[in-house]
């Protein structure tokens, strides 16, 4: 049970809501251009089958149970390598169709070590900082 909680708390840290730099309008347009195959084909819907979390209608950050499944779905780990093809820019993105704000890059970049290593510094650093730091330190996924 704590191995579960111990997953579960980590893969949260790699979801967890920060603040960041808001992408340029250019830079938006062309990151939904280069995702588009993605946002619209069968990798992002099985993902969220799998964990029960659709990133595309997500106004929250997903719970601890979606966290683990995310790390346990084969299905959400091709997404993020699909998303690593797609290279994001680095900065903060607007999902269209919920209005929610993530650092795609950051997400993908950070997802298979936040899922592989629940001992990782960024979640002792998110314990251990005041709430503004947290926040600048952990890794962007979803912002309200």
């Amino acid at each position: 049970m704590n191995t579960y909680f111990t997953l579960a708390a980590t893969a949260l840290v790699f979801f967890s809501s920060v603040n960041g730099e808001d992408c340029s309008s250019d830079a938006q347009a062309n990151a939904h251009k280069s995702m588009i195959d993605l946002l619209t084909g069968n990798v992002l819907k099985d993902c969220a089958t799998k964990s029960k979390y659709d990133m595309l209608l997500a106004t929250t950050p997903p719970t601890l149970e979606q966290s683990a499944a995310m790390c346990e779905a084969k299905e959400c780990h091709n997404l993020i390598a699909l998303i690593h093809k797609a290279d994001p820019p680095n900065c903060v993105l607007k999902i269209p169709t919920s209005g929610y704000r993530v650092n795609v890059k950051l997400m993908a970049d950070n997802f298979e070590t936040g899922c592989a290593n629940p001992g990782t510094e960024k979640r002792d650093a998110l314990r251990s900082s005041p709430p503004s730091q947290a926040r600048s330190t952990s890794v962007n996924f979803l912002l309200p």
